[in-house]
């Protein structure tokens, strides 16, 4: 099997694509007290941790936390009593702890609905402003936020949403102008991009579009994903929304947003992950880890601005921790290891000519990485060939594979890289994802 990198580099690979969700409610102070976490996310370049999470964003309050998903301390049925203890929920300031440790990019989240439902837009826009300049005075001035989540709907459509947005948003710059602010449209089309910025008073930095494989919710009309549809499924879909390809999405939204005379609006996927699990047929333990993992990678080649996987810890499986199994890492974990120096890099595209063997190639000015997921139920050899650019330097190419184990929880191993009449060669095991490093340098020929 042939692999070519591209002669030239397409663009600047974000370094905020190995994300995550700390969706506040879910996971008790127990997981971090061990400061383990924050040390493998600071250690393997996590780039974005989105905060309190989705839904729940709906109902939260930052000042008095309920640490229930529809416990909203401003509806005046809801009864206090029923708030677990504060050990059982991540605090704002504890996020922020977290962060700083982990040298992680928050996405802060805005409740912007509770003060529609109740009728207390003013004080939920005054609410919002405080937690912007409570954020900014423990050194988390201009950084990412979000102001609702999957909730157009609930505004009466595009425009309706998107004149709460820009309340909120306008409001929220003026005390710290440096911030970008993110809309969120699952169902976004270039029709519908050009409609919010219509209506938006030039508030919005960015979009955020959620999709899951093989979709996400119960939407009536679709079917499982098997495991053997993934197989031959290159590129990754995303059923519900139009059947887009992540690796072609944001780009179209790009195109969509200069012609509305918005350039440079940032696209972001902050809940990419797996659907329901009576959706998925056929996986394993790892097996749904290398979905994910090229799921993951997708955004890479589609040059995302942001990524950020759901969830932490959802369940035994989906999560990126195993909440029933002491949170020990789940494969994903270890995708995101490989993947995590490719951030800052230059970007170059990488051809096969097997379809379900795919990857791309980050170039540093140490090193080239070339990625590969081989998704077929054989071994693959693999020889290589640079356009524009060719490995030099002394240290010799090292390869490292991310592949089962007998516990299914996998690992990563060391592979080897032969270099024979100038040209390189490698193998790729079977249902393994590998990352190629040749390093010192890499020069123009």
């Amino acid at each position: 099997m042939s692999v070519r990198v591209g002669e030239l580099p397409r663009w600047k690979i974000s370094p905020f694509l190995t994300g995550w969700h700390q969706v506040y409610i879910f996971t008790p102070d127990s997981v971090y007290a061990d400061g383990r976490l924050a040390e493998w996310a600071r250690a393997n370049k996590t780039g974005m941790s989105r905060y309190p999470g989705g839904t729940v964003v709906k109902y939260w309050d930052w000042e008095s936390p309920t640490g229930v998903m529809k416990g909203d301390p401003w509806d005046p049925e809801w009864n206090s009593a029923h708030n677990p203890p504060a050990s059982e929920w991540m605090g704002l300031e504890e996020f922020l702890t977290f962060a700083r440790t982990a040298g992680i990019a928050p996405m802060f989240g805005v409740n912007c609905l509770s003060g529609e439902r109740f009728g207390r837009r003013d004080d939920g826009i005054a609410r919002a402003v405080r937690m912007v300049r409570y954020a900014k005075e423990r050194g988390f001035g201009g950084g990412y936020w979000y102001v609702g989540n999957e909730e157009v709907h609930l505004h009466g459509g595009v425009e309706g949403y998107a004149t709460v947005f820009a309340l909120y948003a306008a409001a929220m710059k003026a005390a710290d102008p440096a911030i970008r602010v993110f809309w969120n449209d699952n169902e976004a089309t270039p029709a519908r991009i050009k409609r919010f910025l219509a209506a938006d008073r030039g508030t919005a930095d960015g979009l955020e579009t959620h999709g899951k494989w093989p979709y996400g919710g119960q939407p009536k009309g679709y079917g499982p994903g098997t495991f053997d549809e993934w197989r031959e499924e290159v590129p990754l879909r995303d059923r519900k929304n139009g059947n887009r390809a992540w690796r072609e999405a944001a780009n179209v939204y790009r195109v969509a947003a200069i012609e509305a005379g918005r350039p440079g609006l940032l696209i972001a996927n902050n809940e990419y992950g797996l659907g329901s699990a009576e959706n998925l047929r056929g996986f394993d333990r790892f097996s749904l880890g290398l979905l994910l993992t090229e799921n993951l990678m997708e955004h890479f080649v589609g040059n995302w601005f942001s990524a950020c996987f759901w969830d932490l810890t959802l369940d035994s499986e989906r999560g990126l921790l195993d909440r029933d199994n002491r949170y020990r890492y789940n494969p994903l974990m270890l995708g995101m290891e490989l993947l995590g120096p490719a951030q800052g890099g230059d970007y170059f595209d990488v051809v096969t000519d097997v379809k379900t063997v795919h990857g791309f190639a980050s170039r540093t000015a140490s090193e080239l990485r070339v990625f590969l997921l081989n998704k077929t139920d054989a071994a693959r050899s693999a020889t290589f060939a640079f356009g524009g650019i060719v490995p030099v330097g002394f240290a010799a190419p090292a390869s490292r594979i991310m592949q089962n184990s007998a516990n299914g929880y996998g690992e990563i191993v060391p592979g080897r890289i032969e270099l024979r009449d100038g040209v390189y060669s490698a193998e790729l095991p079977a249902l393994s994802f590998t990352c190629i490093i040749f390093p010192v340098a890499t020069a123009s020929m």
